[in-house]
């Protein structure tokens, strides 16, 4: 299948984290995360499932033959030991978000992260997302909440049932929904309250399962009406009003129906004296109920969530009879599915007896329905998966393709300012457009993808880009233009290259830029420079220029002086330098063509037996000079005078090579009696290593030290303005 044809979710490792078995399927919300980790799978993700087993036949052990069976429908499971009590009562008059928590659910997906390579993870339930906080960074954290669980005390005391299972404030729900970055709500209702609580991405994800379309039970039979509940207060309250309302129904009318109950909800019924109610009790597999009703009737009048016995109706093509609150979160497409009292029911059900015909009616209804949501389920995973393609507001490092290699200084200096920010503010790195580096080192882009998220640019992006980054354990990276990411509320954007990937003639951008002008030379030219410093000024609010020594053509708003490196001990360009053995000299020229060149090489070559390589600044190459030979200079002649070499020779002074300027100030004859020293003495090369690591003590660089002011101040603002 060609990769743009491919499900949303293909080639993803998702970790799902549930408080409830997938086996056996006999409760609604089991078949709630069975269905929905199901449909994952069948987009082509790789399910881990990861049970902390609280549900009541788990208590005491594991269910016979229900791990092997949970083993079997996923592609790892894991069991959590529980190591606390379960189903607590609040310690206050509400439960907090976390006053559920195991440790020892975080013990276990701490070890499942450092033993797998995962792009999701997706926690069942609100009590659960402290798990959020062991997820590495990189990982898209996803939170089915099943209900709302604020305000869930107050709705049961207005029903007059007492506190029961898990209920919150909604300052508590709210810590809890942020952790995510992508809410999935149950029904509408609940995804327009939980952005009424700040949580920006909710995605709607009803219940659904395959619709399987139970046959139609012979004609002329007596209408069935079925009812499927699990034993809860709720459950009772609304079954018990339905069952005193049928039954005056039927006694005042003769009503000729029967009433079938199934689930755990008879465990709490009286047995039926009436011989056409019939209670079904616990059933290991509901498809036989569905076979045997005609309608299905959902009478609940209070609840929370959404009816997920609704939805398996809906999918097994039966007709449905609700109560408008029933039928929240469902289109709906008949009045018998929003009906607004008992009596209502009553009248509903009737009509079905005297004109059987709207059986059918009902049902056909029941699969366009389940279809519907099937569509906007598809929806949902698309929607949720699009937030991998996401750059987090915070810092958003910019950093080409090109540079992408072993022994690259723009990919230092892209990892040494992460490294060094990483604590005020969340780092992103975007790969911008432009050639891959030859060779496609897997180091260097381990080394990127330990920041918190990993995008390219959609041109650079193609399918062999994803599979070999695939292929490293590096999950799947973020696909997004990059005039889209700057979009994003940034702290700020950090430019190491020039790129001409997004438009100028778009909006202002609010957010300041930064642009390191001795890794964007090393790789390019000035002319190149300075048209992404113009771009640059007119898209964002404020351009702060970065170089060593300051470039006095070119220069945004504000020039800081700072190397490219803070410590130059998180990347490999100086280790690669240091390491190398001295087998050469190296001579810094503007160009091939420069006359004084010749006389330098002259020079040496009548004074030294060692080869000699030439460095251009006119020359593309020079951002891999120290990479591809696997040298270091024994001595550094620099005779140039272009800014495209200060990356160079940052790093010639960092791995204290030795290294003299001529011509600069001094007349021909003078530079060459200083190079015969310097040649003829290596005591005196020793010494000048020592003056310059004197000289160049990077240890305690005020320059990093404003830059790490000036995010700290900014993402100080970006927190007011977003609290």
């Amino acid at each position: 299948m060609p990769p743009e044809h491919l499900p949303a979710w293909h080639g993803l490792n998702v970790v799902v984290l549930s408080p409830t078995p997938t086996w056996p399927l006999n409760a609604g919300n089991r078949r709630r995360v069975f269905h929905l980790t199901q449909a994952m799978r069948e987009q082509g993700a790789r399910i881990i499932f990861v049970h902390y087993p609280s549900e009541n036949e788990w208590r005491d052990g594991v269910p016979s033959g229900a791990a092997a069976a949970m083993s079997a429908q996923w592609d790892e499971h894991y069991t959590v030991p529980v190591t606390r009590p379960l189903h607590t009562q609040a310690e206050s008059q509400d439960h907090t978000a976390d006053e559920w928590w195991d440790r020892a659910i975080g013990d276990m997906l701490d070890w499942v992260f450092r033993t797998h390579a995962v792009d999701v993870l997706v926690v069942n339930y609100t009590w659960l997302t402290r798990a959020f906080a062991h997820c590495p960074r990189g990982v898209l954290r996803v939170l089915d909440t099943h209900d709302r669980f604020s305000g869930r005390r107050e709705l049961l005391a207005s029903a007059g049932i007492g506190p029961e299972f898990f209920h919150t404030t909604e300052a508590e729900e709210r810590l809890a929904l942020s952790r995510a970055d992508v809410v999935w709500s149950i029904k509408p209702q609940e995804a327009v309250f939980f952005r009424s609580l700040g949580i920006r991405h909710v995605v709607n994800m009803p219940f659904h399962e395959p619709v399987d379309v139970s046959p139609a039970r012979p004609p002329g039979a007596i209408i069935r009406f079925g009812l499927v509940g699990a034993a809860n207060n709720i459950n009772l309250v609304n079954v018990n009003a339905y069952l005193a309302a049928i039954r005056a129904f039927v006694s005042r009318t003769l009503l000729p129906c029967e009433i079938v109950v199934a689930g755990s909800i008879c465990d709490l019924l009286p047995d039926a004296p009436e011989p056409w109610i019939d209670l079904l009790g616990r059933l290991p597999d509901l498809s036989g109920f569905y076979a045997d009703v005609d309608v299905v009737v959902a009478p609940m009048a209070v609840s929370t969530g959404l009816k997920i016995k609704v939805g398996e109706a809906l999918c097994h093509g039966k007709a449905v009879v609700a109560l408008a609150h029933a039928f929240e979160g469902y289109p709906a497409r008949h009045p018998f599915h929003t009906l607004p009292s008992m009596d209502a029911m009553m009248a509903a059900c009737r009509e079905i007896v005297n004109r059987p015909a709207l059986v059918d009616e009902l049902a056909g209804l029941s699969v366009v329905i389940a279809r519907d949501i099937a569509a906007e389920i598809a929806r949902g995973f698309a929607e949720t998966i699009e937030r991998f393609d996401h750059v987090p507001p915070g810092l958003c490092i910019v950093l080409p393709l090109a540079a992408v290699f072993d022994g690259s200084l723009a990919l230092d200096h892209a990892l040494e300012t992460a490294h060094y920010l990483t604590h005020l503010t969340e780092v992103s790195m975007f790969i911008d457009g432009g050639a891959a580096a030859q060779g496609w080192d897997t180091a260097p882009f381990h080394l990127l993808a330990g920041f918190h998220r990993l995008v390219l640019a959609p041109h650079r992006a193609q399918a062999a880009t994803v599979a070999r980054l695939r292929a490293m354990g590096l999950g799947r990276p973020g696909v997004l233009p990059l005039a889209e990411a700057m979009r994003q509320k940034h702290v700020a954007v950090w430019f190491t290259a020039a790129t001409s990937s997004w438009a100028h003639e778009e909006a202002r951008l609010p957010s300041r830029a930064y642009f390191n002008l001795d890794t964007a030379l090393l790789s390019g030219d000035e002319a190149g420079a300075a048209a992404m410093l113009s771009r640059l000024t007119r898209r964002f609010r404020e351009v702060v220029t970065v170089s060593r020594r300051g470039l006095g053509g070119l220069h945004g708003e504000r020039t800081h002086r700072v190397p490219s490196l803070w410590r130059g001990n998180r990347g490999t360009a100086l280790a690669r330098l240091r390491a190398a053995p001295r087998d050469q000299i190296v001579i810094l020229a503007d160009s091939h063509d420069d006359p004084l060149l010749d006389f330098t090489r002259a020079v040496v070559a009548r004074l030294s037996p060692v080869p000699v390589l030439v460095v251009a600044a006119d020359e593309t190459a020079r951002a891999r000079c120290f990479t591809d030979g696997g040298m270091r200079p024994a001595l550094v002649i620099d005779i140039s005078s272009a800014p495209a070499l200060e990356g160079v020779r940052e790093m010639i002074d960092r791995a204290a090579v030795p290294s003299i300027t001529l011509f600069s100030g001094t007349t021909l004859l003078d530079s060459a009696l200083l190079l015969g020293e310097f040649l003829a003495s290596p005591a005196k090369a020793a010494a000048l290593v020592a003056e310059r690591a004197q000289a160049g003590d990077y240890r305690n660089d005020a320059g990093w030290a404003l830059i790490w002011a000036e995010i700290g101040e900014l993402s100080s603002q970006a927190d007011k303005a977003a609290a």
